[in-house]
């Protein structure tokens, strides 16, 4: 245990009662009424409309990215029945226009599943509807 350095005790510095005189008063109110005199002329220098300014330009350019986020997330969504319709059949990404070019885009396995899918569809509606044309023959 001889081996450990000793602690040392943190010198304080002294401080001085003049610092401290209470029956200064005279000498407090004064600094008091200074220091509220200096955070009255630090207020009176703020311009209040410079910085309301500064506040509603702030909160237009927000609202502007704001709106532009929300204008490029309807741009995504497909706008019309055909477009929707186009895309449930992965056919989105093909333009008709250039359809030479295109056509290697065309996932014919997700277009001829989703035919197959439309022909179950067809198949089992026609059966209910001649069953219920039946049953009301009858």
């Amino acid at each position: 245990m001889d081996t450990l350095d000793k602690i040392t005790k943190p010198e304080i510095g002294r401080y001085n009662d003049d610092d401290f005189d209470i029956e200064a008063t005279g000498q407090l109110e004064a600094k008091a009424e200074e220091v509220v005199e200096d955070v009255k002329d630090a207020a009176r220098k703020i311009n209040w409309w410079q910085v309301a300014g500064y506040v509603a330009a702030g909160a237009a350019a927000a609202g502007a990215v704001a709106a532009y986020l929300a204008y490029r997330e309807q741009q995504k969504k497909p706008a019309s029945r055909l477009e929707r319709l186009r895309d449930q059949l992965g056919l989105s990404d093909v333009d008709f226009r250039h359809l030479r070019s295109t056509y290697n885009r065309v996932d014919f396995d997700k277009l001829n599943q989703t035919r197959r899918d439309l022909a179950k569809v067809a198949k089992k509606t026609t059966h209910t509807g001649a069953l219920k044309v039946a049953e009301w023959t009858r």
